[in-house]
């Protein structure tokens, strides 16, 4: 078993995606049957909700732009 201790390509789904491929296969590589990643290693943690004022506040502007961007890029299940 091998965790990944990299960052994804913050809130770029299809880049993260080929990322954690390109992981998993180097994991396979040296030997690991199992290559774990972080719960929210898909699109990014939302680290703005700790940092910034208002950023947990779902009416304000600059924050819905955020949430919306992490929308766009969250993996769906099922999915391709």
């Amino acid at each position: 078993m091998s965790i990944a201790q990299a960052a994804p390509v913050f809130l770029d789904l299809d880049r993260s995606v080929e990322k954690a491929v390109r992981l998993i296969s180097e994991g396979a590589r040296r030997g690991a049957g199992l290559v774990a990643f972080g719960e929210t290693w898909l699109p990014g943690y939302p680290a703005w909700l700790d940092l910034c004022p208002g950023a947990a506040s779902w009416d304000h502007p600059p924050a819905k732009r955020a949430h919306a961007r992490l929308v766009e890029n969250s993996a769906v299940i099922p999915g391709p």
